[in-house]
């Protein structure tokens, strides 16, 4: 992540100074920028970091290439949708160079974007069908941040094998990773597992422990947790409740990185 920062932090100061320099030109005003400021970063410098971090990632530095991919995807955020395509296929070539490598970070991002075939998960209506969706290799990605511990990747991968999206159908394997993602207090997986005991699917069906993971997952004011919980509470004995409650106190999330 060393060099994360530096990238976005350039992205946001070019942005801005051209934009200012617009502005002043537009006006024939001064630029206040050019002023001396000891204390404002140089674009220049940071231009020369940004080359230096591509030149690492070009010889092979991960975390570079990680850095890279991910700057590359945020810019698209302010540009036309001819260059947001170069953008993210250049992100996409820098991802997977990473991800080859292990990064965990890296195999999350390129999954998302070879799920949606756009960045940010597909939510931007402005940005999608950017890139050809290949569900069956999000899915590869997934599982191998996923196996790492990456919360989110259990939870998306568990997510697929529910939908036999890119994978065969399988509650049993969708409750797996929920597991591991719910366990590490992820709300979505731990509603999603909550579901998966409330119908049996993938489970023995069990209202104690549906109850349970509804009940956590409210806590964090996850989507209706609460409605369905308390529509489990109404096929529950006070005895069962009782000890669903129990357990919900009881529970302790496990550390980012837990695959069980």
């Amino acid at each position: 992540m060393k060099y994360q920062l530096i990238l976005t932090l350039l992205f946001l100061i070019v942005g801005v100074a051209c934009a200012q320099q617009s502005v002043n030109t537009s006006t024939n005003e001064p630029n206040p920028s050019d002023q001396f400021d000891p204390l404002k970063p140089n674009p220049h410098d940071l231009l020369t970091k940004f080359e230096e971090i591509k030149t690492k990632a070009e010889q092979g530095d991960v975390e570079a290439q990680y850095s890279l991919a991910f700057d590359l995807e945020n810019r698209t955020l302010l540009e036309s949708k001819t260059n947001v395509i170069a953008n993210i296929n250049e992100a996409v070539k820098w991802y997977r160079k990473s991800a080859e490598q292990g990064n965990i970070l890296s195999q999350e991002k390129l999954a998302g974007i070879l799920r949606y075939g756009a960045p940010f998960g597909g939510i931007l209506p402005l940005l999608t069908n950017i890139v050809e969706r290949n569900p069956s290799e999000a899915a590869k990605w997934y599982l191998c941040a996923a196996k790492q511990g990456d919360t989110f990747s259990q939870y998306s991968i568990g997510d697929m094998y529910e939908k036999g999206e890119g994978v065969v159908k399988n509650y049993a394997e969708a409750v797996k990773w929920y597991r591991g993602a719910a366990n590490q207090g992820d709300s979505g997986a731990q509603g999603s597992l909550g579901f998966k005991y409330w119908k049996g699917e993938g489970v023995p069906q069990d209202f104690v422990e549906a109850y349970k993971w509804f009940n956590l997952a409210s806590a964090q004011n996850f989507s209706d947790a609460q409605k369905y919980r308390d529509s489990v509470a109404q096929e529950m004995t006070s005895e069962q409740i009782a000890e669903a409650q129990e357990l919900s106190r009881k529970f302790i999330p496990r550390e980012e990185g837990s695959n069980s």
